[in-house]
């Protein structure tokens, strides 16, 4: 293969990657709307379903009640790592 065809297949692939790998962002205005935990069910079914390790930026005191609607309370296997962030945000 030379350079050129090598350097098109790469980004073919990291566009499909990046094409397959969402992002989501919740305001801090979002989060506290009374949709929030169909919303966080939604991202956490999608997560095992595609076997998604999900990466969770939020103030401390909002962890457990992320956690627990991304997991439906336990009950979906939902990868995750979750880091302590200044923003009211996700």
């Amino acid at each position: 293969m030379n350079k050129l065809t090598l350097m098109a297949v790469m980004a073919f692939a990291s566009f499909t990657v990046l094409a397959q790998l969402p992002s989501w962002g919740m305001t801090e205005q979002q989060y506290r709307m009374p949709n929030r935990d169909a919303k966080l069910a939604d991202i956490g079914k999608q997560a095992v379903k595609n076997k998604w390790q999900l990466k969770v930026t939020a103030p401390k005191d909002w962890h457990g009640a992320i956690r627990s609607g991304l997991s439906q309370d336990g009950a979906l296997n939902v990868m995750m790592t979750v880091q302590d962030s200044l923003h009211s945000s996700i």
